[in-house]
């Protein structure tokens, strides 16, 4: 890889947006926010990137965002595990000239960590 590559945040926020600019060469090619609207990826991959926001945003209480999450850890886990997975299709698919990475929110961490607070312990 070169100091030229394209790097990207694989970083889910509330209510849509799963891939960021995360440095100026990716910034310059790519300026639209969320990435994944610029990005070239095949459609499955667009697909499954829906799908994992649509998932992320059901672990908030959309009426109390501050509250506890839906989710238990293992379900913060199993996401992350899926994340990851999304992380490497998503790098495979653009090739090497792209470094993918994936960034859990700290208010996500924050949320599984209220979680480990109700008695269902664990960390992403």
């Amino acid at each position: 890889m070169t100091d030229g590559a394209l790097r990207f945040d694989l970083f889910f926020e509330w209510a849509g947006g799963c891939l960021w600019a995360a440095n100026d060469a990716a910034r310059a090619r790519y300026p639209a926010i969320p990435a994944e609207d610029a990005l070239t990826l095949p459609a499955d991959l667009r697909a499954d990137l829906d799908r994992m926001s649509r998932r992320h945003d059901t672990a908030l209480d959309w009426s109390n965002p501050a509250g506890p999450a839906h989710w238990t850890a293992e379900e913060f886990r199993r996401f992350d595990a899926d994340a990851r997975d999304l992380r490497d299709q998503i790098a495979a698919a653009l090739g090497p000239e792209f470094l993918i990475a994936y960034v859990v929110a700290d208010r996500d961490q924050a949320m599984l960590d209220a979680t480990a607070d109700r008695g269902q312990a664990g960390r992403c």
